[in-house]
């Protein structure tokens, strides 16, 4: 069974710079979902190390196991514009980074069988990204 991970990001822009060399501001807010694609295990452990087996074999698990992690982050981004023109004041190329902290919540159950738990703890989140926008005049694919 696949699962998806999937999340959003909403993203504000303060776009005004008094000096050419000061970068733009901005403010994200992200969420990440993530669901781990876990199969039970239905083989006991095997090799020389091996615990003799019982009755009772604590190497195999047949039971479904549910795991995931949510993460909500608000980051404080800085972009630079390059290649600004009078159609794209802001800049036809800028690359930006950035740095946040948030909340994680994990939640796993049925390890141990029976079992659920969740638990929350702080994040910090990191990024590096660019971003291009192309018209037909710089655009190889037409």
């Amino acid at each position: 069974m696949i699962l998806p991970t999937f999340g959003a990001k909403v993203t504000a822009w303060y776009l005004p710079r008094q000096y050419n060399w000061q970068p733009q501001i901005g403010l994200e807010l992200d969420y990440t979902k993530f669901t781990a694609d876990l199969h039970p295990q239905i083989a006991g452990a095997s090799g020389p190390h091996s615990p003799p087996a019982s009755n009772s074999d604590l190497g195999s698990s047949t039971a479904p196991q549910d795991f995931s992690v949510n993460i909500l982050a608000a980051n404080l981004l800085f972009r630079y514009p390059i290649w600004a023109t009078p159609e794209m004041p802001q800049g036809r190329w800028y690359p930006y980074i950035g740095a946040g902290v948030g909340v994680e919540r994990v939640r796993s159950s049925d390890f141990p069988p029976g079992h659920e738990a969740t638990n929350y703890a702080p994040a910090i989140q990191g990024t590096c990204r660019s971003k291009v926008f192309l018209d037909q005049e710089f655009c190889p694919f037409r």
